[in-house]
């Protein structure tokens, strides 16, 4: 019976394990197991003799997770923490959505991502073209001071970073102006998940001879939204013109296209057409 790697976590902590999956040398050496930390994702308990089996386990850190049996890991079993990623500084008008209900057999809706503003804009009675203009005209006064948010996000970044072994934000800190990195505030983009694996192997398995051959067929399926196994792209939220505006974000602009793939909808849109035609649609008569 094979040693296991757990990936334990969210959805982020599923596409660890659906990376490890991919590499031949890996899988080969261990049984690659997912190990949810909420009930939504699946069974957060375990199997029989989970713990004595783990040889190495990647354990997310973040807000209410924690490892069931981290005390139960037997001595030498080789543990390494990583962040729950998440980057509200994009979306600071994020909001519940109070019209969303789930859609069996998935658990989002059609309404995953609220808006704070354009939902009361449509209390108004606002919609289509006329809510898209209220929404980028009265972004100005409603969005909060976003130089005080960057700073706030910052300083987030430096104490997750003394909470965990390794941290991902260094790239993303380094990328986020130019490459779209995150779907939404708390999906990032495949584009991120990626490197955040490949510290993961180096930290817990520095000795294991992966070709680079088996790592580049890997990158590129994963880094494929339709054929990577696990998609963390499928529904883009957008960003206020004055977020875009005010951090100089290159990847951001009226005609970039949105993925959203809920019921109803199910192909990408523009900004304009996310806000008028599907998240602001005016009533059926």
């Amino acid at each position: 019976m094979k040693p296991v790697l757990l990936a334990f976590g969210n959805c982020q902590a599923f596409a660890m394990m659906k990376i490890a999956e991919t590499l031949p040398t890996l899988a080969d050496r261990y049984e690659i197991c997912y190990l949810p930390s909420h009930p939504d994702l699946g069974d957060v308990v375990g199997g029989p003799g989970l713990a004595a089996r783990c040889e190495v386990v990647w354990e997310q850190v973040g807000v209410n997770q924690r490892l069931p049996f981290r005390d139960a890991l037997a001595p030498g079993t080789k543990r390494v923490r990583f962040p729950e990623l998440s980057f509200p500084l994009l979306w600071p008008m994020d909001c519940t959505d109070p019209r969303n209900q789930p859609d069996p057999p998935r658990h989002w809706g059609r309404f995953p991502y609220g808006d704070r503003l354009a939902l009361q804009l449509i209390g108004e009675g606002l919609s289509g073209n006329a809510g898209y203009e209220a929404w980028v005209e009265r972004g100005a006064q409603t969005l909060p001071d976003l130089q005080r948010l960057l700073d706030m996000e910052m300083a987030r970044s430096r104490r997750r970073a003394a909470e965990v072994d390794i941290e991902p934000m260094t790239f993303i800190l380094d990328h986020w102006r130019t490459e779209r990195l995150f779907a939404t505030l708390n999906h990032p983009s495949n584009t991120v998940l990626w490197p955040l694996c490949m510290q993961l192997i180096e930290a817990s398995l520095p000795a294991l001879p992966l070709a680079q051959a088996e790592i580049g067929l890997a990158r590129e399926r994963f880094l494929n939204p339709v054929a990577g196994g696990v998609d963390m792209d499928w529904f883009q939220v957008v960003i206020h013109p004055l977020v875009a505006e005010t951090f100089g974000l290159a990847w951001c602009n009226e005609e970039t296209l949105h993925r959203c793939e809920v019921p109803g909808v199910d192909h990408p849109l523009t900004r304009r057409a996310f806000m008028a035609d599907y998240y602001m649609a005016a009533p059926s008569p």
